[in-house]
C-alpha cells in the first residue's frame, strides 16, 4: 500500500510543476546554540564547544571558569601550549589565545573550509575534507601562516603526522601518504588500500592504525618505511570503531553506541580487547595525563579521571556502608547519624576525595547550626556542641528539656524544640549566649506542632490539623499564644524568610496553593501573591538569590530576586529517593536512600542548569521553536526553554523536569509538551522572567510529541498520551476534558475551526470533531502518500508537510472530506515542519534548509526563496510579522527576513557577498546529490560535471540567475541519460569570469 501511495505522489508531482522566482532571504541574527561537537584538554583545563559557545572548565574541580561566543559552530579543537585552534567548517580555523584561561580571546581566523585540526611541532594541519590538506607555520602561535596545501583524492577524513610524512584516512581510497619535507611543496606518494573505507587514523612508533567506522575494524600498517605503508593485520570487532587515541600501551576507541573500549597494545600488531565502558552514546572524546572527557550525544560532556591507565568517573557519588535518613552540613563536613552508633563525619571539602573523620557519639533526631555551635536534640536532651573545627566537634553542655523533642528551629536568640507527633508543647530555649543555652519558657497548644517560623517577636505555628497560630514572644518566659488561628484554612507548609511568610494551603489531595504574605507588621499580614504548587511547602536551601526546593525525583531551582514572586528557573533531575539535601560550597549534596545509600554531588555553578558532578551540559539539541512579537522560545533538550530576543540574544533559560518536546504560544502564555511531565503552562508576559503557573500531568505518563492550543482548549499529542484534550480557560488549573487513543507515530497537530487535525505519520491525518471538546465527535482518517509531519491552515486550505520530498495542499471546505488539489516535490528533502504568513508558506526541510513558497493561488505554487547553510538540519520554523525563525537541531536559531515580505530590496546575501560553490550533500552519494551555491549578484551561471580525466559528463545549469541561494541536483547520469561509474567527479561552476570547483564521490 505504501508503494502505491508513493507512486501516486510521483504522478502528482508531474501534474503540477513549481515555478521559481528566487529572491533573497537574509540573516538578521543567529543564536548558535546546540549540542557539544568538539572537546580538547590539557592537564589543567578543558575546552568544549556547544554550538559556537566555547566553555573553559578547570579540571581540578570541574568548574566552568570562562565562556566565549565564537563567530560560528566549531567541529574540532586542538590545544598547543596557550593557544587553541578550532575547525569551524566553512568559517575556516579560529585561533583563540588561552594565556589567561579565565579570559580566552579569539585573535585570528584563517583558511577556508576546515573540518578538523591537528598540531605537530611548529605545524598546524587543516583537514579540509574534499579540499585535501593545508599546512600552517605556527611558530608565531597567534598568526598561522599557510605554508602549503595539497588537494588529494578523494577526500580526507582524518590525518596523523610522523616525521616528514602525513598519513590521511582517505575513506574508500585507503591511506594517502604525503611527503612534507618541504611544506611549501607537498608531494603525494602512492597510497595503500585499506580493508574497508577508512574514517580515523593515528600512529605510534612505526605502526599506523586506521579505523573503518561502522565496519568495526582497525587496519594496522607497518611504516618502518614511512614512504610505503604496508597493511600487516586487521583487528576486528563486533562494534563500530571511530576515534582512536593511544596512551602508552593502551588504545581507547570510540564505538558510538557502546561507549569506549580499551585495547592492549603490548603487541602493537595484535591488539587485545581488555574492557568496555558503556558510558553512553559517544561522539568523540579527549584525553590528557589525568582526565578523559567524552561527548555524549544526549547528555553533554561526561568527565572521568584517567590515572595509571584506569578510567573512573568524576566524583558524582560516594558510597556509604550504613543506612541513614538524615544529613546536615557544617561548613564542608557532613554529619550523618548512623542508627544508635552516633554521628558519622565526612569531610567533602574536595568532593573528589571525601575523607571520613572520627565519629561523634551523639545520635540526634534533629540538629541546627548557630554561630559555630551545633544544637542537637535527642529525646529530652539538648546538646550544645562546638563545631568551630567541624571535623572535631566538642560537646560543651547538655540541658534537659521539659518535653520530648525531635524538631528544632531557631532565630538569633531563641531556640524552639517540639515533638512532631506527640506532645502538644513547645520548649523555648534562650541561646543569646550560644555556649550556655538556658530554658526560657513553654508554649502549650491543643494540637501537636508541625512547623514554626519567627519574624520580629512573633512565632507562627502550624499544627497537625492544618491551622496556623501566632504567639507573641516579647517575653519568652511568658509566651502569649492567640486563641484563634491567624490563618484558618487547611495548611501543610509554614516558613518565613526575613519578613516574608510562605504558607502552603491544601484544598485537596493534589491541589495546593502557596500563599505569600508581607509580614512587615506581623499583626497585620498582607497577602501579596498566590502560586499553584506545593514545591515550597518547606523552607528551601538558599543559595544567594536562588533557592533549592524539594520535589519528586529531583529538586527545583527557584529565583528569589523578587521574594513575592519566586520563579522556578531550573531543575536537578535526581533519580531515586533522596533525603536531607545540603549545600557545600558550589555543590548540592543529597543523601540517596532506599536501596542506594550514597551521597550524590550536583554542581550549582550555573544555578539555572545544575548538573551532576562529572557531567557538563549547558545546552543540547534544539527540538522546536515558537515566536511572538517580543521573543523566540526554543525547546532545547539539555538547556530547557531558551528565550531569545529578536536579535537572538538570550534573555533567559528555564530548565524544568523532563525534556521539552514542543512549544505553542497564545497571548501571554507558552504551552510546553514535556516528556513524562505532561503540559506546563508558562507566563511569558515578562520574557526575561518566565514563570511556571500551571501543569497538566495525567496518571498515564511517558513520551509526548506535540502541544497545540486554540482559545480555551489545548491538546497533548503522541506517545503515551495519545490525544488528550485539555481545558486551559484557567491557566493555573488546567484539566482534562477528553482522551482519545493515538498511535506512537503521531507527530504534530492543530486546531482549525471546529476540528482537530492530527498528523499521524504513516497513518495520514486524523480529523476529529471538537465542537464540544469534552465530547469529541467522530474521527475521520485521511491517508496521505507520505509521512504526515505537520499541518497549518489558511482559508479553506490545509498545508501538509508529508515527509520525503512532499508538500501537499488540501481543500478542507468540507472538513471531513479533504481533497488534495496540489502538491510539490522538493527534491531530496524531508518536509518536516511548516508555517503560514499572509500568502506565503514557509517549509523546514531538514538538511535541505528552509523554503518559502507563494501559494496565493494554491493551483500554482511558486518558490520564492531558500535559506541553506552547509550541514544544517532545520527541523522547525516559526514566523511572526514577516520575520522567520528557523530552528536548526545542532546549529541554533536563525532569524531571517525576506525581500518579498517587506517589499524592500536587500543587497546582502545571508552568508556574505562572495559567490560560492558549496559542498554537495550527501557526499559520498549513491543515487542523487544536491549541489548548493550562492550568487553575489545576478549572473550567467554554467555548472558542468567532469570526470578526473577532464572528460565532460553533463551540464546541470546554463542560465541567468538572480543573486542569492541556489540549488541544483545531479542524479549520477551523463548527458545521454546513462549511469556513470562509481568514482570521483568534479563539479565546475562558471560565473562570469570566475570558475569554482568541488569534488564529489559517487559510490554505487
Amino acid at each position: 500500500m505504501k508503494a502505491q501511495r508513493l507512486f501516486a505522489g510521483f504522478i502528482c508531482s508531474l501534474m503540477f510543476s513549481i515555478s521559481t522566482l528566487l529572491a533573497q532571504i537574509n540573516v538578521e541574527s543567529h543564536w548558535p546554540g546546540g549540542r557539544c561537537q568538539a572537546i580538547a584538554l590539557n592537564d589543567e583545563y578543558a575546552l568544549a564547544t556547544f554550538g559556537s559557545f566555547l566553555y573553559v572548565l578547570r579540571l581540578e574541580d570541574y568548574q566552568e571558569i570562562a565562556t566565549l561566543q565564537l563567530p560560528d559552530v566549531v567541529s574540532d579543537i586542538t590545544i598547543e601550549a596557550s593557544t587553541a585552534y578550532m575547525a569551524a567548517r566553512a568559517a575556516g580555523i579560529f585561533v583563540v589565545d588561552l594565556s589567561n584561561p579565565q579570559q580566552p580571546a579569539m585573535v585570528a581566523r584563517v583558511g577556508d573550509y576546515t573540518r578538523g585540526v591537528h598540531v605537530d611541532g611548529q605545524h598546524l594541519y587543516g583537514i579540509a575534507y574534499t579540499q585535501g590538506v593545508r599546512v600552517y607555520d605556527i611558530s608565531t602561535p597567534a598568526q598561522p601562516m599557510l605554508l602549503g596545501s595539497l588537494d588529494i583524492n578523494p577526500i580526507v577524513q582524518d590525518l596523523t603526522v610522523n616525521g616528514d610524512y602525513i598519513y590521511c584516512a582517505g575513506y574508500s581510497a585507503g591511506v594517502a601518504v604525503i611527503n612534507q619535507s618541504d611544506p611549501s611543496a607537498l608531494h603525494e606518494l602512492p597510497g595503500v588500500a585499506g580493508s574497508n573505507s577508512l574514517y580515523h587514523i593515528t600512529c605510534s612508533g612505526n605502526r599506523l592504525y586506521a579505523s573503518t567506522g561502522p565496519k568495526g575494524s582497525i587496519d594496522i600498517f607497518d611504516i618502518s618505511n614511512p614512504a610505503a605503508p604496508e597493511l600487516i593485520n586487521t583487528f576486528s570487532s563486533d562494534r563500530s570503531i571511530y576515534q582512536m587515541t593511544i596512551s602508552g600501551t593502551q588504545m581507547i576507541i570510540d564505538t558510538y553506541s557502546y561507549g569506549l573500549h580499551f585495547l592492549d597494545l603490548t603487541d602493537p600488531d595484535n591488539p587485545v580487547f581488555v574492557e568496555e565502558h558503556q558510558i553512553g552514546t559517544t561522539k568523540g572524546f579527549a584525553l590528557s595525563n589525568s582526565h578523559l572527557i567524552a561527548i555524549d550525544e544526549w547528555d553533554g560532556l561526561l568527565l572521568y579521571q584517567f590515572k595509571g591507565g584506569i578510567l573512573s568517573p568524576a566524583p558524582a557519588h560516594y558510597e556509604l556502608d550504613f543506612a541513614s535518613m538524615e544529613m546536615w552540613a557544617v561548613g564542608t563536613t557532613l554529619y550523618i547519624p548512623e542508627n544508635d552508633k552516633g554521628m558519622r563525619l565526612i569531610d567533602v571539602s574536595n568532593p573528589a576525595h571525601p575523607i571520613e573523620q572520627e565519629n561523634f557519639d551523639v545520635f540526634p533526631s534533629d540538629m541546627l547550626i548557630h554561630k559555630d555551635i551545633a544544637y542537637m536534640v535527642r529525646s529530652n536532651d539538648l546538646y550544645a556542641v562546638d563545631v568551630n573545627d567541624a571535623n572535631h566537634p566538642v560537646e560543651i553542655t547538655k540541658i534537659e528539656l521539659q518535653n520530648y523533642a525531635d524538631n528544632l528551629y531557631a532565630n538569633s536568640t531563641l531556640l524552639f524544640a517540639w515533638d512532631y507527633l506527640g506532645a502538644r508543647t513547645c520548649c523555648i530555649v534562650n541561646i543569646s549566649e550560644p555556649r550556655a543555652p538556658t530554658f526560657a519558657g513553654l508554649i502549650e497548644h491543643t494540637h501537636s506542632l508541625q512547623r514554626c517560623a519567627m519574624t520580629q517577636n512573633f512565632l507562627f505555628m502550624l499544627d497537625d490539623v492544618g491551622k496556623i497560630y501566632r504567639a507573641d514572644l516579647s517575653d519568652p518566659l511568658h509566651p502569649q499564644l492567640e486563641a484563634n488561628p491567624v490563618f484558618a484554612d487547611s495548611f501543610s507548609g509554614c516558613w518565613i524568610q526575613d519578613t516574608v511568610g510562605y504558607f502552603t494551603a491544601s484544598t485537596g489531595e493534589d491541589d495546593f496553593t502557596l500563599k505569600i504574605y508581607d509580614l512587615s507588621d506581623p499583626l497585620n499580614p498582607v497577602e501579596r501573591n498566590e502560586l499553584p504548587h506545593s514545591l515550597l511547602s518547606s523552607k528551601p536551601l538558599f543559595y544567594g538569590t536562588y533557592a533549592i526546593g524539594g520535589g519528586f525525583l529531583g529538586q527545583t531551582i527557584f529565583d528569589f530576586s523578587d521574594p513575592y514572586e519566586p520563579l522556578a528557573s531550573g531543575f536537578i533531575d535526581i533519580s531515586g529517593y533522596t533525603a536531607s539535601p545540603v549545600l557545600v560550597g558550589n555543590y548540592l549534596v543529597v543523601l540517596k536512600v532506599i536501596m542506594e545509600q550514597k551521597l550524590s554531588f550536583f554542581n550549582l555553578q550555573n544555578p539555572h542548569k545544575p548538573t551532576q558532578a562529572g557531567v557538563f551540559a549547558p545546552m543540547g539539541k534544539n527540538y522546536a521553536i515558537a515566536a511572538n512579537a517580543a521573543a523566540a522560545f526554543v525547546a532545547n533538550d539539555l538547556g530547557g526553554l531558551y528565550v531569545l530576543d529578536r536579535q537572538s540574544n538570550e534573555l533567559t533559560n528555564l530548565t524544568l523536569a523532563g525534556q521539552i518536546e514542543d512549544v505553542a504560544l497564545q497571548g501571554n502564555y507558552a504551552y510546553l509538551a514535556v516528556e513524562s511531565e505532561g503540559m506546563r503552562i508558562i507566563d511569558i508576559s515578562d520574557g526575561a522572567r518566565p514563570q511556571v503557573i500551571g501543569q497538566y500531568k495525567p496518571a498515564t505518563n511517558g513520551s509526548v510529541a506535540d502541544v497545540a492550543v486554540e482559545g480555551h482548549v489545548a491538546c497533548l499529542l503522541g506517545g503515551a498520551y495519545g490525544i488528550k484534550i485539555i481545558d486551559v480557560s484557567e491557566p493555573q488549573h488546567p484539566f482534562e476534558l477528553a482522551a482519545l487513543p493515538g498511535s506512537w507515530g503521531i507527530q504534530e497537530g492543530g486546531f482549525y475551526k471546529d476540528y482537530l487535525y492530527v498528523c499521524d505519520g504513516s497513518n495520514g491525518i486524523k480529523i476529529i470533531d471538537v465542537k464540544d471538546p469534552a465530547n469529541p465527535g467522530s474521527t475521520v482518517v485521511y491517508d496521505t502518500p507520505g509521512y504526515a509531519f505537520d499541518i497549518c491552515f489558511n482559508g479553506n486550505y490545509a498545508f501538509l508537510a508529508d515527509g520525503q520530498s512532499s508538500l501537499r495542499i488540501l481543500d478542507i471546505s468540507n472538513p471531513i472530506q479533504p481533497t488534495e488539489i496540489n502538491s510539490a516535490e522538493i527534491t531530496y528533502a524531508t518536509v518536516r515542519a511548516i508555517d503560514f504568513y499572509d500568502h506565503f508558506l514557509i517549509v523546514a526541510a531538514e538538511y535541505s534548509g528552509l523554503y518559502v513558497f507563494d501559494v496565493a493561488d494554491p493551483q500554482q505554487i511558486t518558490q520564492m526563496g531558500r535559506f541553506y547553510v552547509s550541514e544544517n538540519d532545520i527541523i522547525d520554523v516559526s514566523v511572526h510579522e514577516g520575520t522567520l525563525f528557523a530552528c536548526d537541531e545542532n546549529y541554533g536559531v536563525y532569524t531571517l527576513t525576506a525581500d518579498f515580505f517587506t517589499g524592500v530590496d536587500g543587497n546582502a546575501n545571508f552568508v556574505n557577498t562572495r559567490t560560492q560553490l558549496l559542498q554537495n550533500f550527501p557526499n559520498p552519494f549513491a543515487s542523487q546529490t544536491m549541489i548548493p551555491y550562492i550568487l553575489s549578484k545576478s549572473e550567467q551561471v554554467k555548472i558542468d560535471i567532469y570526470n578526473l580525466r577532464g572528460q565532460y559528463i553533463r551540464t546541470l545549469v546554463h542560465t541567468m540567475l538572480e543573486a542569492g541561494s541556489q540549488l541544483t541536483f545531479w542524479d549520477g547520469l551523463d548527458s545521454k541519460g546513462r549511469a556513470v561509474a562509481s568514482g570521483l567527479y568534479m563539479c565546475q561552476m562558471k560565473v562570469g569570469n570566475e570558475i569554482l570547483k568541488r569534488k564529489m564521490m559517487l559510490v554505487r
